[in-house]
């Protein structure tokens, strides 16, 4: 998940959490566990389910940052770039309440810039070539389409 790996042990009665970026073992993240045997990911609500043989009980963990589910409350929202095509400076229809990390992709999708996109601002490609690009708004999940003319 995101570079983090759960480990379940038997003998200590735990799920450890690892960071593979970092190269480290984080720590104990479940202890008081009855023999995990195994361990399954429930993608659609982002749970981590721990089978505990000692006692035929499976034990359900949340790992929001790992759903790959829609939730229920979150409402699709359209994304447009003003104007479309563009020959630099765009403005986005999505409104933000603060600044938003964003990511640029060409058409191969390697990521050729990056920035941040803060509250009635905008958004320059006037650096990069004419073609086709993808603006990704990071935290928020959206992307929208752009062409540079």
């Amino acid at each position: 998940c995101l570079g983090l790996v759960y480990v379940c042990s038997w003998g200590q009665d735990q799920v450890t959490l690892i960071d593979q970026f970092l190269g480290a073992v984080v720590g104990p993240w479940i202890t008081g566990l009855n023999n995990p045997a195994d361990m399954d990911f429930d993608e659609v609500h982002g749970r981590l389910c721990i089978a505990n043989a000692g006692n035929n009980t499976v034990q359900l963990e949340a790992l929001q940052e790992c759903s790959v589910g829609i939730p229920q409350d979150r409402e699709f929202e359209t994304i447009t770039a003003i104007p479309n095509p563009t020959n630099g400076v765009l403005r986005l229809s999505l409104r933000v309440d603060r600044p938003e990390p964003f990511l640029v992709y060409d058409q191969r999708l390697s990521m050729i810039a990056s920035g941040t996109y803060t509250p009635n601002g905008s958004i320059d490609l006037s650096s990069l070539p004419a073609g086709p690009y993808i603006i990704e708004l990071v935290r928020l999940r959206r992307k929208v389409r752009v062409v540079k003319i």
